[in-house]
């Protein structure tokens, strides 16, 4: 935090004549509160918790915060305070983390950091990469494709993750291996690792070798980069295993860097995909940096193994996941998957990644994408949003009418029951592409 030591001479008129002994008094208590203030200001010398707002232009007085990465103070030594959006008091970051292979961007990496400002506690969700899941308007896909599927952006793995455990994610952070070695080049030039088994590969992406016997060892940033972020086929949940054993060293190593954040925060302005702040990134790092290592759960999504184009691969085990998504995800208030409206979204206009699209627009706290695909042609002019059911259900109207604000185009329908799952299917028309 930036603090000044001296301040403005402050003026005051008198409103009537006053005796000299009473002018000597006022202008003695003058003195006195302006030295206290520039104490104040240079050693934060309580009761007067002063600093200068360059907002404002003036010295704010008891109670008041330097807008900063550390809003109680430059050093990182007090809580943080105002980091969370909103004014929240959980956060949940979806994490993402890439590799340029045979000029393609492969997703290495994909967690869920869920954080809790009103226990001081923390989930970090582990994701495979070669878990199968269901992308809307596109079926299942790998997750490690998601980046490249989505020309680059973090929009299919966002709207998928959220379709998936039915919570809002906050904010995203998506970032290339490269950007990993910076950052660990910042905060430390060695970390210590546990490395269980003999690795050896060629990482094409980072350019580099890497040939590690087992034991335990201190690796730089450079070397740690490929460590974390590469792994050879059917070796997905090895990979998880080596960032769960490291991430303890990372925070370990990161308390020496508390009192940097505004400068580390500064120069990674720019480093990464995101639509976050960097209060809210740096923010979040430095609430895990300092947390008690009881009060941070690391965990994987849980998942089966499943037979896929002759490739083993994992799956989402349906099963054991509501319970995972309620005990590991921080979050003050959310719907169940019971209580969401399910939603199927046909493409009846031929455009591709349309019904991605429409999902996208949509609360996944308040809808469920159960069925994605193709409509029975793609010659529906206008798009129509159809209700299942009888009788005209209020909330399944209001629901209908948020989908139609959502394409901002299209009638609603009331039809019989379906006989599938969906409460409403939404056929996205011409009109919709042509708008």
């Amino acid at each position: 935090m930036e603090e000044y030591s001296e301040s403005r001479a402050q003026k005051r008129e008198s409103q009537k004549k006053r005796t000299r002994r009473l002018q000597i008094a006022l202008v003695t208590l003058a003195a006195l509160v302006a030295a206290f203030i520039v104490l104040g200001a240079v050693i934060k010398l309580y009761p007067f918790d002063v600093a200068w707002d360059k907002t404002a232009g003036a010295f704010n007085w008891v109670g008041s915060k330097v807008s900063s990465i550390w809003p109680g103070g430059g050093d990182g030594s007090e809580a943080l305070e105002n980091f969370l959006p909103d004014g929240r008091k959980t956060m949940n970051m979806l994490v993402g983390i890439t590799k340029d292979v045979e000029k393609s961007s492969w997703m290495t990496t994909l967690m869920l950091i869920s954080y809790d400002s009103r226990d001081g506690t923390a989930s970090i969700i582990y994701f495979p990469n070669d878990l199968l899941i269901d992308v809307p308007g596109l079926g299942l896909e790998q997750v490690v494709n998601l980046v490249e599927m989505g020309e680059g952006t973090f929009n299919q793995a966002g709207v998928s993750i959220e379709n998936l455990t039915g919570i809002e994610v906050d904010r995203y952070v998506l970032g290339m291996d490269r950007d990993v070695r910076i950052i660990l080049n910042q905060i430390a030039e060695t970390f210590p690792v546990e490395v269980t088994d003999k690795l050896a590969w060629k990482d094409t992406s980072l350019d580099m070798e890497v040939d590690l016997e087992p034991g335990k060892q201190n690796l730089s940033g450079n070397i740690l980069s490929s460590y974390l972020t590469y792994a050879k086929v059917g070796g997905e949940m090895d990979l998880i295993d080596r960032q769960k054993r490291f991430l303890p060293a990372f925070f370990e190593r990161s308390k020496d860097k508390l009192g940097q954040a505004d400068e580390l925060a500064k120069k990674n302005a720019n480093l990464f995909d995101t639509d976050a702040s960097g209060n809210e990134i740096w923010g979040l790092w430095a609430a895990l940096t300092r947390m008690d290592p009881d009060k941070m759960v690391q965990s994987t999504v849980p998942t089966e193994e499943f037979r896929f184009e002759n490739t083993v691969v994992h799956r989402v085990d349906y099963e054991k996941l509501p319970a995972f998504i309620k005990k590991n995800v921080k979050m003050e208030s959310k719907k169940s998957g019971k209580d969401r409206v399910k939603l199927e979204l046909l493409n009846g206009c031929g455009i591709p990644g349309v019904g991605l699209e429409v999902a996208s627009k949509l609360d996944l706290t308040e809808f469920k994408v159960v069925s994605s695909g193709n409509a029975g042609n793609f010659d529906y002019p206008e798009s129509v949003i159809i209700i299942y059911g009888a009788t005209k259900d209020k909330e399944m109207v209001s629901a209908a009418e948020r989908v139609r604000n959502a394409l901002e185009v299209g009638r609603i329908e009331f039809h019989e029951e379906s006989g599938g799952v969906a409460d409403i299917t939404a056929i996205i028309g011409r009109d919709y592409a042509s708008k």
